[in-house]
């Protein structure tokens, strides 16, 4: 009989103990916007399979006083962390690789990359910046979500 209190305690202490974690662990099982900043952009979970529906590929161009800047190669690929927002090349591909559905945004991306963006920031200048969205105005700025074939132009003036 002790023994079967023993494992009804035990069982008991696991389950507390599961549903006080649960806050956790459970953002990063379903669909969930986080604080912004680098850490809120997850790592790729590589024991996951990644659906091809969530692994889109948005392009952005900048250009700054007249000058295109390219976007950097290698953006949120760090020793034992690829970021879910990263980019490989200099082509200004944004690569989106969750294991997750969930909308990332343009502020994330920057947040990622460790760059300022706004109506008035672009990297370390400012001014008026001027954003298109596939050849449309656009005043999203850092709430764009990020879509599949986006073409994003960020202008500085």
């Amino acid at each position: 009989m002790k023994n079967k209190h023993s494992l009804a305690l035990a069982g008991g202490a696991v389950l507390v103990l599961a549903l006080l974690s649960y806050p956790r662990w459970s953002g990063w099982l379903r669909s969930e916007t986080p604080a912004s900043g680098t850490n809120a952009v997850p790592c790729i979970n590589g024991s996951l399979p990644i659906p091809e529906q969530y692994h889109i590929h948005p392009e952005l161009r900048m250009v700054i006083d007249g000058q295109e800047v390219p976007l950097s190669a290698d953006i949120g690929l760090e020793p034992g962390c690829e970021r879910v927002l990263h980019t490989h090349d200099a082509d200004g591909v944004i690569h989106i690789e969750p294991n997750f559905q969930r909308e990332f945004r343009l502020k994330e991306f920057f947040a990622v990359w460790g760059e300022p963006f706004g109506p008035d920031r672009l990297l370390d200048r400012q001014g008026e910046v001027r954003m298109t969205v596939d050849g449309e105005p656009n005043s999203e700025y850092g709430e764009l979500v990020l879509k599949d074939k986006q073409k994003i132009v960020l202008e500085l003036r």
